[in-house]
């Protein structure tokens, strides 16, 4: 079938009705993987081993496509910033591939843990054939999620942490956090050790505190130190910024009063570390060597203040904005009750660095808006839809 506009029904709190029923024992009535009722012990789609590959080796979403509409929930812990509207859009691109065969239900629980738990149970009442979940408070999600295993609902997890036993209390984890953000720490760390001499004070700009993702980028980021004894992680690991541009600002501008020397940024949010270059500026102090993921505002900020700013080196990684297309494969053969022959998970890849140039000089659109994050699999066209 020809790929079409994705309907997309957008829910805040629209689930009352469901929660009613759910709360009654009601069963599922989804007319594909989520209709029988039944557990998914039993599912060959179901996965415990994390298999780190690369995206050349993703399958076409079209052999994956069901005989039959399905409905997929697609519940986000916090979807505020433009990392997160990227991989909702990505997710969106994905499944409407497969044409009218499948809508999707969206919801954000604003950072809530409570709305985040109240949207799954919804779907579960709803009924929906499978949940792809960004779970930002890790286990307090856990019984839920089990509940909706129970019912014979796939959940596949692409973002935060779960706990439990991927593969059996849910269907998969796409995220590679077993590796990934300790990995992209480690490179992070090891680009700025050679930019610093071995020598300096360094600020891991993190995310909100006990998230799994920035705790395991500090966990990276430690133990290359500790082959540089004179290499200090400013506050001991992940600073909490929110990920949000404004408070990464007002967190920075704290952390320049408090100390003479902060001669490194790591940030596992390049868009949000922006606001921290907003603080150096307005402190007066040179901006230093930053290591990120990527993002149009971040190189092309890059571009303008570096010629001012020579020691202002820039790395970044990719922000794996398709990762959410890894979650849609494994949440349709989930669907399908059939096996997936691809990675379970993406790990992190080098796309800009300054001090190398050539392939990676830092990529700068001014076409596109500075929210933009080129490593996307989304066209530029599309990224300019998404935030126009």
């Amino acid at each position: 079938m020809a790929p079409r506009s994705l309907k997309t029904v957008r829910t805040a709190g629209l689930f009352a009705t469901a929660l009613v029923l759910a709360a009654c024992g009601s069963s599922s009535n989804g007319s594909g993987g989520g209709g029988g009722g039944s557990s998914q012990a039993d599912n060959p789609a179901n996965v415990a081993d994390e298999v780190v590959g690369s995206q050349d080796q993703l399958v076409d979403v079209t052999s994956l496509c069901p005989d039959s509409p399905v409905t997929l929930g697609y519940a986000d812990s916090n979807g505020g910033n433009s990392w997160r509207k990227i991989v909702k859009a990505e997710f969106e691109d994905e499944v409407a591939k497969c044409g009218d065969s499948i809508d999707v239900i969206y919801t954000d629980a604003q950072g809530d843990p409570e709305k985040l738990k109240s949207d799954l149970n919804g779907m579960i009442a709803k009924g929906v054939d499978g949940i792809a979940l960004y779970n930002d408070p890790g286990p307090v999600t856990l019984p839920t999620v089990k509940q909706a295993m129970q019912r014979g609902i796939p959940v596949v997890l692409f973002g935060g942490e779960l706990g439990g036993n991927p593969g059996v209390d849910y269907t998969a984890d796409v995220t590679g956090y077993q590796s990934a953000p300790y990995v992209a720490g480690q490179d992070w760390a090891t680009w700025m050790a050679e930019q610093l001499g071995g020598k300096g004070n360094v600020a891991f700009l993190g995310g909100p505190p006990g998230n799994g993702f920035s705790e395991k980028v500090a966990d990276g980021i430690l133990d290359v130190f500790k082959d540089h004894p004179e290499m200090t992680l400013l506050e001991g690991g992940s600073i909490d910024t929110g990920w949000d541009p404004a408070e990464t600002q007002k967190v920075t501008a704290g952390l320049l009063s408090k100390y003479d020397e902060v001669d490194g940024i790591i940030s596992d949010y390049g868009l949000g570390s922006i606001g921290a270059m907003r603080a150096f500026q307005a402190a007066g102090r040179p901006l230093v060597p930053w290591a990120v993921q990527d993002g149009n505002d971040v190189a092309c900020t890059w571009k303008d203040l570096s010629k001012d700013n020579p020691d202002f080196a820039l790395m970044t990684e990719s922000s794996r904005t398709w990762i959410s297309r890894l979650a849609s494969h494994r949440l349709l053969a989930a669907v399908n009750r059939t096996e997936l022959d691809e990675p379970t998970a993406m790990g992190y890849t080098v796309v800009e660095d300054s001090t190398k140039g050539g392939d990676l000089e830092p990529k700068c659109n001014p076409d596109l808006p500075p929210d933009a994050i080129l490593s996307t699999t989304l066209s530029p066209d599309q990224l300019a839809a998404l935030f126009s």
